[in-house]
Order: structure tokens, then C-alpha cells, then sequence
């Protein structure tokens, strides 16, 4: 953890096929899309699950 922690520069590619799963108290709330605003990450959040 401490390597994790402590890494700066480093960048991880990530694959995601569908967006990822938005969850509020456990259970799967929207379909988001993975992004970034300046130098944030962020959640678009594309669609509500039922």
C-alpha cells in the first residue's frame, strides 16, 4: 500500500466496456462514463438503473 500511496506520474489504463455502475447505499444506481475536468476525475453519469 505504501508503493500505491506514494506513486506520482503514473499512469494506469483502465478498459471499461459498458461504463461503470454507480452505487448509493450498496445497491446500482446510474450508468456512468469515466472522464476528467481539468485536472479532476469525474463520473458522467449517462443513465438511471432500475
Amino acid at each position: 500500500m505504501y508503493k500505491l500511496d506514494h506513486m506520482v506520474g503514473d499512469t494506469f489504463p483502465i478498459v471499461i466496456g459498458e461504463g461503470v455502475e454507480v452505487q448509493i447505499d450498496g445497491e446500482n444506481a446510474f450508468l456512468g462514463e469515466l472522464g476528467e475536468v481539468g485536472a479532476n476525475a469525474a463520473i458522467n453519469l449517462k443513465s438511471r438503473l432500475k
